[in-house]
């Protein structure tokens, strides 16, 4: 049940007591029916603080001062009063909860100065002492929930961004994973097509590898699904490494690029995020090799002697293949500096010299 109505109740109760255990104040009027009335009124008028709270607080008070203006005895008729400003003050701001505090002073302090009570010292210190227990017990209500409201918005935002970080990486694992297979794929099957009545042999290669790779690009997705419906922390990304770029060195000479690897200092295990970034960094360049230079010589670059160095340098490719180029969407190098920088290393790319592209990325502890 809600505070206000408990207030109610409690207060209710003891107003309509009040006739039978209160005695008559120093102007020797008792409670009667209209002090009754008076006091339930101001009591009720609580229960507006959902609908009119403005209205709530004028009544209530009103209701109080014209009872301490009547000479009535002290008792729970003057609850009410207080209790109107803390309400008050929990569903309207600050500054009007200072006025409504201010107006409720001054309006029972005039009450009790025309009832000829200006002397009663007594009196003006309760109702301060009172009006400022309200407007504490508002103040100190109102920073509680808003301490709470900032503390569900900050909750809510670190989901957000938790979403919104799960969703850049499943872009990004789809991107890497299908659109590399794809690539290969469409460069393969149009060399089984070129070859088919030429090169028997070749054509045949060329759907083994389109086979091989839809078969890879399968497994991927598969664990990209599974890591979805899974309800702990499994990470989206499929588990790849330094040790697989060979396996994608392979597929990429299968759709046409001639790739070199050179390998320097010692094969020193690295940490997983450095070297599923540092795999996908090879993957994606060897698949912007193959669609937008087809056909071009491929320099891969495996270096750790300080740190790791991964480097991917094609030549632009055969001019006379500039007809197999594939429209790419941009995404791959976006999602190639995100995952290189969210590993704990730096990426560069841009032209090379004299021709063709080159892709860099460094981490200096993997």
């Amino acid at each position: 049940m809600p505070a206000a109505v408990l207030a109610t109740l409690f207060i209710t109760v003891g107003v309509l007591g009040s006739a039978d255990h209160i005695p008559a104040g120093e102007g020797g009027r008792e409670i009667d029916s209209v002090a009754i009335t008076l006091g339930l009124t101001a009591a009720w008028a609580l229960l507006l603080r959902w609908v009119q709270p403005y209205l709530m607080v004028a009544v209530s008070c009103l209701a109080v001062a014209t009872y301490a203006y009547l000479g009535y005895p002290g008792g729970p008729a003057y609850l009410p009063g207080p209790l109107a400003v803390l309400t008050f003050g929990l569903v309207r701001p600050r500054r009007e909860l200072y006025a409504v505090a201010a107006a409720y002073l001054l309006l029972m302090s005039g009450a009790t100065v025309l009832a000829g009570d200006w002397d009663d010292y007594s009196a003006f210190i309760g109702f301060l002492g009172w009006t400022g227990a309200a407007v504490l017990v508002a103040e100190l209500l109102r920073v509680r929930r808003e301490r709470a409201a900032a503390h569900r918005e900050t909750q809510r935002r670190q989901q957000q961004q938790t979403l919104v970080e799960q969703q850049l990486g499943l872009a990004r694992d789809l991107h890497d994973s299908v659109a590399h297979a794809l690539t290969a794929i469409n460069v393969q099957a149009s060399i089984a097509e070129r070859m088919a009545r030429r090169d028997p042999d070749a054509a045949v290669t060329a759907a083994a590898a389109i086979r091989e790779t839809s078969r890879s690009s399968l497994l991927d997705l598969t664990e990209i699904v599974k890591s979805l419906r899974a309800t702990d922390d499994t990470p989206t990304t499929p588990d790849r490494g330094l040790g697989d770029i060979d396996a994608l060195v392979e597929q990429a000479r299968g759709g046409g690029l001639r790739v070199e690897v050179d390998r320097l200092g010692a094969r020193t295990p690295v940490g997983p995020e450095a070297g599923t970034a540092a795999y996908r960094l090879v993957q994606e360049a060897l698949t912007n090799a193959t669609r937008y230079a087809p056909g071009s010589r491929v320099r891969v670059g495996i270096d750790q002697r300080e740190g790791l160095v991964v480097s991917v340098r094609d030549d632009g490719g055969d001019p006379q293949r500039a007809d197999e180029k594939v429209q790419g969407s941009g995404h791959g190098l976006l999602g190639m500096r995100e995952r290189v920088v969210a590993s704990g290393g730096t990426l560069h790319h841009g032209p090379a010299q004299p021709q063709g592209f080159e892709v860099v990325g460094r981490w200096t502890s993997p």
